[in-house]
């Protein structure tokens, strides 16, 4: 039975997840208030249910991307791993959230004027990339040689002040040693400023990533140096990348596939993960409202939390490995593709766990052959250790 505590933090969770996105379109000045309030609340709601390890994850609602912008205020100071937006920290949240929208709208509807941009610099092998962009989508391959070659479009929906909208946005792009900035700039005073930009960057395939998109799908192939990424609203794509080190998005879905990194943190808001054919020691999977799929991951620790979605993962399990699939709203679905034994722990509230590779069952067990909430077992040698929650879900172990 759902307590009054649960009820209402699950009441309170319900509400933030649909503020979230809407959040990057209003102002701060109005929301940050009833928002922090709220992460209060929610916090201590969430203190009073310790005894349930299906909603730990929500304590990963701190780590809301859209207040990075605004680090002044000290109240801030608390919340912990937040996404990198230094680069906006002096403009106007007010008119470059304005920005974001109508340069959206103009896409959809009317001529474009545009302007291109163009700059080449020499890195060498192991350079970096950091590259801040407001609105429009980012694409990033890697090329042959040793240059960042940085091509970028101004658009703006035309009009008798597109000029001057094209004008008012700026693209900074520097070199210091073997690193290259780039940022889009929109000015400090009052606006409504329509233009976007979308890149397309050309980086020797050794170029570590910093990239920061508020508003537009980032797309990143075959670089082997570190990635990191944050996108706040869109898309994210990374394919054959080598040290993938952290993907984040508030809203929007995240793909990789046929990439590998050590420690990999993927994290989304509202949307799906999708991961195809990625290797790495540790893997860390979160998402709040969105599916969550592994295929043919390769991990010893993978550790994937879901709120509002389901967990569907085949991969190898690792001798000494540990596996740990949390879900609150969602059914868990696990393929191994290895002979390795695993011992498991799977438990869930309202639904069954059942599983098709034989197991020898601790005593005390029902047969296996009855509806069951809970099952602890081994299959093989149990070198693997494997924990599955859900509070809401079924739970099935399927032969691949």
């Amino acid at each position: 039975m759902i307590t009054r505590h649960r009820f209402t933090s699950l009441l309170l969770l319900g509400s933030l997840l649909v503020a979230a996105p809407a959040f990057a379109q209003s102002d701060p000045s109005r929301q940050l208030s009833k928002l922090t309030a709220d992460l209060s609340r929610l916090g201590e709601q969430l203190a009073q249910l310790s005894d349930l390890a299906e909603l730990r994850a929500l304590s990963a609602l701190g780590d809301l991307p859209q207040l990075r912008d605004l680090p002044r205020i000290p109240d801030l100071d608390r919340l912990r791993d937040l996404p990198r937006l230094r680069e906006l920290r002096d403009l106007s949240r007010r008119h470059a959230l304005s920005a974001l929208q109508a340069a959206r709208q103009s896409r959809r509807s009317g001529s474009e004027q545009t302007e291109r941009f163009r700059k080449v610099f020499r890195v060498g092998r192991d350079g970096s990339l950091y590259l801040v962009n407001v609105s429009g989508n980012i694409v990033i391959k890697a090329g042959i040689g040793d240059d960042i070659v940085v091509d970028a479009t101004k658009r703006v929906r035309q009009g008798s002040d597109a000029q001057q909208q094209l004008n008012a946005v700026a693209i900074d792009a520097t070199q210091r040693g073997s690193r290259v900035e780039v940022r889009t700039r929109y000015p400090e005073r009052g606006g409504n400023y329509r233009a976007s930009v979308d890149y397309t960057v050309t980086v020797p395939a050794g170029t570590g990533l910093d990239v920061t998109s508020i508003s537009g799908d980032v797309q990143i192939t075959d670089v082997k140096g570190s990635v990191r990424t944050d996108c706040t609203s869109g898309d994210v794509h990374i394919e054959g990348a080598d040290q993938i080190e952290q993907v984040k998005t508030v809203s929007g879905d995240i793909t990789v596939a046929g990439s590998a990194g050590t420690d990999v943190r993927v994290t989304n808001y509202s949307g799906n993960v999708t991961l195809r054919d990625v290797k790495a020691r540790t893997l860390d999977v979160t998402t709040i409202s969105g599916e969550a799929r592994l295929t043919n991951v390769a991990s010893e620790r993978v550790a994937v939390k879901t709120t509002s979605g389901g967990v569907d993962y085949s991969g190898p399990f690792s001798r000494g490995g540990r596996y740990e699939f949390t879900a609150h709203s969602g059914d868990v679905r696990l393929a191994p593709t290895s002979a390795t034994g695993f011992e498991i722990d799977a438990r869930t509230f309202s639904g069954d766990v059942r599983s098709d590779l034989p197991l020898r069952l601790q005593s005390g067990d029902i047969p296996q052959r009855h509806v069951r909430r809970e099952l602890k077992g081994t299959y093989g040698d149990g070198s693997a250790l494997v924990t599955v929650h859900t509070f809401n879900g079924d739970v099935v172990i399927v032969k691949k």
